[in-house]
């Protein structure tokens, strides 16, 4: 895929990867894991994960204001994200590659867990 060809030749070893977002199922984090392998470099990611309960979640979502943000659109994510994104949480716990980090805080806060969790 692009992202693959992006990394593989636009992303330099000594430099880091964000994906915001992904991986969503637990098919794409293997297919993401073996691609690292192929560049040596799945023994340096790590996954920060942003810890929020439902009840906050939809909150949030409702005070954004876009119509889609309807209770019966956010009940079916909430849904979306515990079968298939939990597991992908999950597979990345179990090999200790994991940081889960409170998204209730404030941005500040949040950001100063996040820096030192990585330890940058």
């Amino acid at each position: 895929t692009l992202w693959m060809h992006e990394i593989a030749f636009r992303v330099h070893e000594h430099e880091g990867i964000i994906f915001d977002g992904a991986p969503r199922r637990l098919d794409e984090a293997k297919n993401i894991d073996r691609f690292l392998e192929f560049l040596e470099r799945k023994e340096y990611t790590k996954v920060v994960y942003l810890s929020v309960t439902p009840e906050e979640i939809t909150k949030r979502l409702l005070n954004r204001g876009r119509a889609d943000d309807t209770i019966t659109a956010i009940e079916g994510r909430i849904d979306y994200f515990q079968k298939s994104v939990l597991p992908v949480l999950d597979y990345y716990r179990d090999q200790n590659r994991l940081i889960e980090i409170n998204g209730e805080q404030s941005a500040e806060k949040v950001h100063t867990d996040i820096i030192k969790a990585l330890n940058l």
